[in-house]
């Protein structure tokens, strides 16, 4: 990945924080901010959601992109708004991946926090790792299901 100064900037942080890449992604050690290739992202989305999905293109938003000079649009997914570059991917700010993930399955924060760790799965070790969207507003976009 060619960066625009040497080494990718985070989008999110006052300070000038470099990121650290982690597989596919870049990563904030400072703040946790994720740039996730919209692609997987709109796979991640598309298997919750068991429908295909596409993201929006999204309005112009004041932040740049961290690989490039571009100008990050901003954009909602399911009540949460992030920033997304077309040529390099959505940016999360802290627990926004969570959050949206969360929304897009319906399942109710409270049930991955209570579930044993073999039935928490992905959702759940998201939340371990970014924290879960619990106590703030917004409804999942689906019913949990009926026990």
């Amino acid at each position: 990945m060619t960066f625009r100064d040497g080494r990718p900037r985070c989008p999110s942080c006052a300070d000038d924080h470099a990121l650290a890449e982690q597989r596919t992604h870049l990563v904030c050690e400072h703040c946790q901010g994720t740039l996730v290739p919209a692609a997987e992202v709109e796979d991640m989305l598309s298997s919750l959601l068991v429908e295909p999905f596409a993201l929006p293109a999204g309005t112009d938003g004041d932040r740049t992109c961290p690989c490039c000079t571009a100008k990050l649009a901003r954009l909602e997914l399911f009540g949460i708004a992030v920033d997304r570059c077309a040529a390099h991917g959505v940016w999360f700010d802290g627990r926004e991946l969570t959050l949206v993930l969360e929304a897009a399955s319906g399942i109710d924060p409270k049930t991955i926090e209570t579930a044993t760790p073999a039935k928490r799965g992905v959702l759940g070790v998201l939340k371990s790792l970014f924290g879960s969207r619990h106590g703030l507003p917004g409804q999942p976009r689906r019913p949990p299901d009926e026990e």
